[in-house]
């Protein structure tokens, strides 16, 4: 079992995959802190930029239902460094944007390379533990969130120094370009047995249960990604520094959390997991909502982070064991409706804040979060 960073980075299979998770997820930590400059430059209300993050929406639904179909045609490894480095490419085009279409239509280019991407990658994962025998699923979730805090901690600074966002995202995709090119041997290495099956898959029997919780939980974690830093700059009132840390912070308690998963979980049971996480997780964010000033919701988005650290880990996870169903196939699947709910999620909260305030647009995200505990009281998983 590789259960600690040390171990897992000797192995380069796991290294290789976490450093995927990583690269996905430090593109997306800079476009969520540069969120509100695109939105200020653009002069958008808040309905306005819910329909441009609902092109992150289309893009996933697009491309995710079949990526079980595509897993089958070509190795996990191999669409992993594909799509990843698709993914880079497109996540500059957004920031220079000159108008609410070309944003929305460039947006739904991120959305399908990340869908796939997300996918791929978790089922890399599954290929490697069952390969070597070794446990490494929250450990890649952990890079994910390390990946995110990394990178919304430094387009915190970089935006607070007034640097032109179109330059910032330009460099920070260059450098994940070229890491991602060194990555390319080994992850052509990594094989899985996904026998070939249908492009489109609908969840059905146990693995319906996960894919309705991580369609909650990803609500709440794609709101928190797009909203955070809106939230506490215009409801909380806080500055460009403190916006970006609303979300830093949530991604350095979701990586702590994720670092000591493969061992805590194996302990503890998935079923107690998930119940006792989404408590956490439902109580920071109503602190964050309930008490508007910038210190509580950074502590609030923090401690929902620890919450929601397991979670996602768990449920991918068991999708990926779920008798009679091929580990790529039945990530898939729960990938596909957990992702809609993440990216449904944001257009859904900026509807919510232009018809009352932002406030009661996140309280969306505690309900749900709260439904995601309910549902998991009713499924069981291995």
């Amino acid at each position: 079992m590789i259960g600690n960073l040390s171990s897992y980075f000797s192995h380069a299979p796991s290294r290789a995959v976490g450093l995927v998770f990583a690269i996905n997820s430090f593109m997306f930590g800079n476009w969520a802190a540069r969120i509100p400059d695109v939105k200020d430059r653009l002069q958008l209300s808040e309905a306005q930029l819910g329909i441009a993050l609902l092109g992150l929406s289309i893009g996933a639904m697009i491309s995710m239902p079949f990526m079980g179909w595509l897993l089958s045609k070509r190795g996990a490894g191999q669409l992993s460094y594909l799509f990843v480095i698709l993914y880079c490419l497109c996540m500059v085009p957004p920031v220079m944007a000159d108008s609410l279409f070309w944003l929305t239509f460039f947006l739904v280019l991120v959305g399908l390379t990340n869908g796939a991407t997300d996918i791929a990658m978790n089922a890399a994962a599954a290929a490697v533990e069952k390969k070597y025998k070794v446990s490494i699923m929250s450990t890649s979730h952990g890079m994910w969130s390390m990946g995110s805090m990394i990178g919304a901690g430094i387009a915190g600074f970089i935006a607070q120094k007034e640097v032109h966002h179109p330059t910032h995202m330009i460099m920070a995709a260059g450098l994940m370009l070229a890491l991602s090119v060194l990555l390319v041997a080994t992850l052509s290495k990594i094989k899985d047995d996904h026998e070939a099956g249908k492009a489109f898959v609908l969840p059905k029997g146990p693995i319906l249960g996960l894919a309705l919780i991580t369609f909650c939980i990803l609500i709440a974690e794609g709101a928190i990604a797009d909203w955070s830093a809106v939230f506490i700059k215009n409801a909380a009132l806080g500055n460009k520094m403190e916006a970006s840390l609303g979300y830093a912070g949530f991604s350095l308690a979701m990586t702590l959390g994720r670092f000591y998963g493969d061992n805590v979980i194996p302990k503890y049971g998935k079923n107690k997991i998930l119940k006792v996480c989404g408590v956490i997780a439902t109580l920071g964010l109503a602190l964050a909502v309930v008490i508007s000033s910038p210190l509580p919701a950074i502590l609030g988005f923090t401690v929902a982070g620890f919450g929601f650290s397991l979670m996602i880990p768990v449920l991918f996870s068991a999708a990926a064991t779920v008798k009679g169903i091929a580990p790529g196939t039945g990530i898939a699947m729960v990938a596909t409706l957990g992702y809609v709910g993440f990216l449904i999620g944001p257009p859904v909260i900026g509807f919510i804040a232009e018809e009352a305030n932002l406030n009661y647009g996140l309280g969306f995200i505690v309900l749900m979060t709260f439904i995601a505990v309910l549902l998991s009281a009713f499924t069981k998983t291995k």
